[in-house]
This record gives C-alpha cells, sequence and structure tokens, in this order.
C-alpha cells in the first residue's frame, strides 16, 4: 500500500510541474508484484520547481506582474518560494522586488473542503501572507486572507511557465 502512495504521489508531481523534455522517467518491475521509478537526478530536480507568471491588477499602477516559483527542497523539509514582483507604473516606471520565504499547503475553502490553498509567509516578518487557489495542474488565482476570490473581473491568475 506505501508503494502505491508513493507511485501516486510521483504521478502527480511528474503531471503537476513535469518537464516536456523526454528525460529518463521509467517504470521498473524486480517482481511481478513490486514497482519502482527510476528518475535521472536533473528531472527530479526539475520535478521539484514549479514556475508561475502573470500580471494583476493593482489600485495604484498599471498592474502588477508576478513571477512564482515553488520549490520542494526535499521530503523532510518545508516547499519554499521565491516571489518577484514588478510594479508597472504609468510612464514607464517600474519597481522590483523579491521575496522568498515558506509555502504551507492547506486543503479546503468556504464551498470547497477539497481546494488545495498554497499559504506563501514570507522570511521577512513584517511582511503579510499571500494566498494562492490552485485552479488546476497550470494556474494559481491569488485570494484574500478570508480564501475567498475577489468580487472583481479582473483577472488575478498565474499560469505555469516552462
Amino acid at each position: 500500500m506505501k508503494k502505491l502512495g508513493i507511485t501516486a504521489a510521483l504521478a502527480v508531481l511528474i503531471v503537476s510541474c513535469g518537464s516536456k523534455n523526454n528525460k529518463r522517467i521509467e517504470m521498473m518491475a524486480d517482481h511481478e508484484n513490486d514497482s519502482v521509478f527510476v528518475v535521472d537526478e536533473n528531472v527530479w530536480e526539475e520535478l521539484q520547481v514549479c514556475n508561475y507568471e502573470g500580471t494583476l491588477p493593482s489600485a495604484d499602477s498599471e498592474g502588477i506582474h508576478y513571477q512564482l516559483t515553488l520549490q520542494k527542497t526535499n521530503q523532510d523539509s518545508l516547499d519554499t518560494y521565491t516571489l518577484t514582483t514588478t510594479y508597472l507604473g504609468s510612464k514607464g516606471e517600474y519597481q522590483t522586488l523579491t521575496d522568498n520565504g515558506t509555502v504551507i499547503t492547506l486543503t479546503g475553502i468556504p464551498d470547497d473542503s477539497t481546494a488545495i490553498v498554497y499559504q506563501l509567509v514570507s522570511a521577512t516578518p513584517e511582511y503579510e501572507k499571500i494566498y494562492f487557489l490552485a485552479n488546476d495542474d497550470s494556474t494559481l488565482t491569488m485570494i484574500g486572507k478570508d480564501f475567498k476570490k475577489a468580487l472583481s473581473k479582473l483577472n488575478y491568475t498565474l499560469r505555469q511557465t516552462h
């Protein structure tokens, strides 16, 4: 049963953050009932990193361009993130900030007990937590600390990049 769980977890990881390159990922069987994945180190590293990007609305600028990298460092440690935000000012003025910290994966929001939410907890104590709802394998939507989407029709979605 434990092998099934590990296999399922690897399959989800491969689907959600996999590379399009034809790297070596294969299923091998030592015995009829046993199977293990063999994954090259380079692919394993790629499978551990997901990149998202998008420009979200802002009240005091033309928008904020987000570049978010989520990384699983290993099974025993917490997930981490790096977030680069570029404020797109009118008249071509730009201000870029980079932040990093810990990702906490939460399950459930109002009206959806199975929803997955990534809570970004900055290494800088005075920064507020940021929340992203995982919509599917390739998009995240910024939500409020009340775990609700904005009532606006504006786009708060980041898309996975490869």
